[in-house]
């Protein structure tokens, strides 16, 4: 079963993944590069309106075979200026 690497970035740290995730091909790691977006969204307490989420899968040699982002946006409504602060 081909071996794969999930690397991920959270728009402050890149993580080099050392753990071997044996898949059936490259579209059961694309799978799990996607699973791994939502989570790291909820792991990161947000201090912007904008972050861009990234893991990208590399196979036993190494090479990236697909990448996923999701960009989280957020925008404020209101008079101008007027900033919200986040609920605790």
């Amino acid at each position: 079963m081909p071996k794969y690497f999930i690397d991920t970035d959270d728009g402050n740290t890149r993580r080099q993944d050392e753990v071997e995730y044996d898949l059936a091909d490259d579209y059961a790691a694309r799978r799990e590069a996607q699973y791994a977006l939502p989570g790291m969204v909820q792991e990161n307490i947000l201090d912007s309106e904008y972050r861009i989420f990234i893991a990208t899968v590399r196979n036993e040699r190494g090479e990236a075979v697909y990448t996923a982002t999701l960009t989280l946006e957020g925008t404020w409504h209101g008079p101008a200026g007027e900033r919200r602060s986040p609920k605790r």
